[in-house]
């Protein structure tokens, strides 16, 4: 049996992920507070993702340019018939002292 767990930034800490990595059968999935080498690690899966957003919403908002005034604002509003994803990606890091 597999047991996968996971936990908001205030459970990525070093001692439960080393339980975790020490544990058979056990993976784990911890958000971590975002900082600079966190969003420089992030930024191809970040870019990724926005291009996936304005390929979803762009038909939309060029269809309500067809029906509405221009001076509305068409991309908050196309945004509600854009089915959003999240996306996710998997990390090697290391703090400074761990």
């Amino acid at each position: 049996m597999q047991i996968i767990i996971r936990g908001d930034s205030a459970y990525s800490r070093e001692e439960i992920m080393a339980w975790c990595e020490d544990e058979t059968d056990i993976d784990y999935v911890f958000g971590l507070a975002e900082n600079p080498r966190l969003l420089q690690l992030s930024q191809p899966i970040h870019y990724r993702a926005s291009q996936e957003y304005s390929q979803k919403i762009q038909p939309i908002v060029e269809f309500f340019k067809s029906l509405f005034p221009a001076e509305a604002d068409l991309k908050k509003d196309a945004a509600a018939f854009v089915n959003n994803s999240v996306w996710y990606c998997s990390l090697d890091y290391q703090t400074l002292d761990s």
